[in-house]
């Protein structure tokens, strides 16, 4: 027993010793307040995030069985089209997070498709008193900010035309490049992934069955897209190319007198990358371009050729000729213009087949232009321009012919894709206001 009791007032002892504050620790006197512990800095968890619905390749998962039959029920094909697409517009916009541009791009995009932003009018607002007798297709009715004008549509389904493609068409080819400005390839494929996001939203939710043919065609849109909208935006900074832009220069063109005689005020480094040649530049690269590329006949003219006519035109690429990387020392190889300190590397001149064209007005019968004037132009380019051309693009430019048939475009006022569609918004039915005037 005492070989216990003493067993057990050592480990008293010990207790107590562990108690007492160690170092230069103060003791709280008897009946003070307890010393303050320090706070622990919360360490922030990392985990993933929220998908946006933005993901490259990302699709609605499975829908629950409640979710499905709800919307069996709220896009049931016996209701109106204008009835489920506004629905089902936003239902989209609440299953999405949306930052400025993306919000302005689509916007843009319903507004080209005939549907109004804002409070719906006439609609009297959400009554707090009445929202218990309401169900989530009236609420989401009254509350909606994107409709479509009823009276502008024309009022009913039969009358009103549908048509994803064409909205499609004129937004990417049109709306973004040409008014809204977008001129950055990031941003560019931005708003192609709005419209195909979307419209692959209404094919899995089988909002409009009966145009899902009609909206399959909108997403090959998308996939043209996703490719011209690049190859344009290269070719901008590249048009009309060295060969065209040397002729300009020497035959009173777009570019002549453009090009400094003395550019001793630039570094010899940067020279070479200026895109204005003078008049002695300009005839040694003809010169040499006739001489490699050109036929007998063209190389007899030589640089003393006049330019017969010019002509602004629109026209449409029918083929392009893209020639190989290297040279080969061949009867039927392509010819190259000279290296030298203005034209740092060989350029292989390759060439695109246009033709004239009319552009497409949605509004209006298509005009046939006369058969003199359907005459296939070749055009010369570098290969390093040629290699962005495709079959199908249209430009704006201006074309000079020689009178040995060889020709050269310069100012180019506009590039297109092959499904370019100048669509304007919907015009406001003017007749309510003429019956008030």
């Amino acid at each position: 027993m005492q070989n216990q009791d003493a067993a057990d007032d050592a480990a008293s002892g010990d207790e107590a010793e562990a108690q007492q504050p160690k170092g230069n620790g103060v003791q709280t006197p008897t009946g003070g307040a307890p010393p303050k512990k320090k706070k622990k800095k919360r360490t922030r968890k990392i985990g993933h995030t929220k998908p946006s619905g933005w993901e490259e390749y990302c699709v609605d998962g499975p829908l629950p069985l409640s979710v499905v039959q709800e919307e069996l029920e709220l896009y049931s094909p016996k209701k109106p089209f204008i009835a489920r697409i506004e629905l089902c517009i936003q239902r989209y916009k609440a299953k999405r997070k949306w930052d400025t541009l993306r919000l302005q791009m689509f916007t843009n995009y319903l507004t080209l498709g005939g549907v109004s932003s804002g409070q719906k009018q006439f609609s009297g607002g959400l009554d707090p008193k009445k929202i218990d007798e309401m169900d989530a297709e009236d609420i989401a009715a009254i509350t909606a900010t994107e409709f479509i004008n009823v009276g502008q549509a024309g009022g009913d389904d039969d009358e009103w035309d549908v048509d994803f493609e064409l909205v499609a068409r004129g937004f990417l080819s049109y709306k973004v490049p040409h008014v809204m400005g977008i001129s950055k390839e990031k941003e560019l494929m931005t708003a192609v992934n709005i419209v195909r996001n979307f419209l692959n939203y209404v094919i899995a939710h089988n909002v409009a069955p009966e145009y899902e043919a009609n909206i399959r065609a909108a997403l090959k849109i998308c996939d043209l897209a996703e490719q011209e909208l690049v190859l344009c935006l290269n070719l901008t900074t590249r048009l009309p190319g060295t060969f065209n832009t040397a002729c300009s220069t020497i035959y009173q063109g777009h570019y002549q007198n453009l090009g400094d005689e003395d550019m001793s005020w630039m570094p010899e480094e940067e020279r070479h990358r200026s895109i204005f040649f003078t008049r002695e530049e300009a005839t040694s690269l003809v010169e040499t371009a006739l001489k490699k590329r050109g036929t007998p006949e063209q190389q007899a003219l030589g640089v003393g050729r006049k330019v017969v006519k010019r002509h602004f035109l629109s026209v449409q690429v029918i083929e392009v000729y893209n020639p190989p990387s290297e040279w080969v020392q061949d009867k039927d190889a392509d010819k190259t213009l000279p290296e030298n300190k203005y034209y740092q590397k060989t350029q292989t001149l390759g060439w695109i087949k246009v033709k004239p064209w009319v552009p497409e007005d949605p509004y209006v019968i298509p005009e046939e232009l006369p058969l003199d004037q359907l005459d296939e132009i070749t055009i010369w380019l570098e290969k390093t321009v040629v290699q962005w051309c495709f079959v199908g693009m249209k430009m704006a430019t201006k074309i000079h012919w020689f009178e040995d048939g060889l020709v050269f475009m310069d100012d180019v006022t506009g590039l297109y894709t092959s499904f370019y569609l100048p669509l304007e918004n919907p015009k406001e039915d003017e007749g309510d206001d003429d019956e008030f005037a």
